[in-house]
């Protein structure tokens, strides 16, 4: 499957923490494709969503003595692309609320 996910910016992500990284790197696992945006790019041309989008490809962090660990860096991604989100098969919107 090919899931989207809009998320804050990757970099401000903590590995070892974070329920966005734990959810698409079990995705990953399981085999499915991971594509991230962020809300600022995404845009809405003739009632259709689309986002500009890069494919992700996690490190899994590892448990070591009972703490998650996480190799740098930890994340590659695609050059970005303009996508309809319609041809992804699900979209999760796992943004932080604003402070």
């Amino acid at each position: 499957m090919k899931l989207a996910f809009i998320i804050d910016p990757i970099h401000r992500l903590d590995p070892c923490h974070d329920t966005s990284v734990a959810l698409m790197e079990a995705a990953q696992i399981l085999g499915h494709e991971i594509w991230i945006t962020q809300t600022n790019l995404l845009s809405v041309i003739d009632g259709k969503a689309w986002a500009v989008l890069q494919q992700l490809e996690l490190v899994p962090v590892e448990l070591v003595e009972g703490r998650w660990l996480a190799v740098n860096p930890w994340f590659k991604l695609s050059p970005s692309c303009f996508v309809a989100l319609e041809t992804m098969d699900a979209v999760f919107m796992r943004t932080d609320p604003p402070i």
